[in-house]
């Protein structure tokens, strides 16, 4: 298996590595945030990232960046989000990735864990299930599943 090294956003031009990988993935974000641009992504470094609670982690894997993952904080639990690059999928870099994530919410006291799927992306819900993740309801007509560990 190929392994993923994972390392947390520290700097702008992390920020904007994140920014590029959460872009190529939009198509599988169950919220409609649209693309982020390279302005609102330099505004939520120095302006938001703070107040947001949030935890940003970037894979590599060798030296080439191929997955993103976010930890955020909500009043009594996380919600955890990421994505893989679409030529680096299918090898085991979002289950890492995911695992990681895991690990550092429960390293850190946090005992419920949630995220949200689009019930078209069977190969992400598939990984959630396989990692413990159990389906608690939907919302925006059935098309996005919500999950807690």
């Amino acid at each position: 298996m190929q392994t993923l090294k994972l390392s947390l956003v520290r700097n702008l031009r992390d920020a904007l590595t994140m920014r590029e990988i959460r872009n190529e993935c939009a198509s599988f974000m169950t919220k409609d945030t649209g693309e982020i641009g390279v302005f609102k992504q330099i505004w939520w470094w120095f302006f938001r990232k703070d107040k947001l609670h949030l935890r940003c982690f970037l894979g590599y894997y060798t030296f080439f960046p191929v997955a993103y993952g976010i930890i955020k904080e909500e009043k009594d639990y996380v919600l955890l989000s990421g994505g893989v690059l679409q030529y680096w999928r299918g090898k085991g870099f979002g289950r890492q990735m995911f695992c990681y994530l895991i690990d550092f919410a429960r390293v850190n006291y946090i005992k419920d864990i949630r995220l949200e799927v689009l019930k078209t992306n069977t190969a992400a819900y598939n990984l959630y299930r396989s990692l413990g993740f159990k389906k608690t309801g939907t919302r925006n007509k059935g098309a996005v599943i919500k999950m807690k560990l």
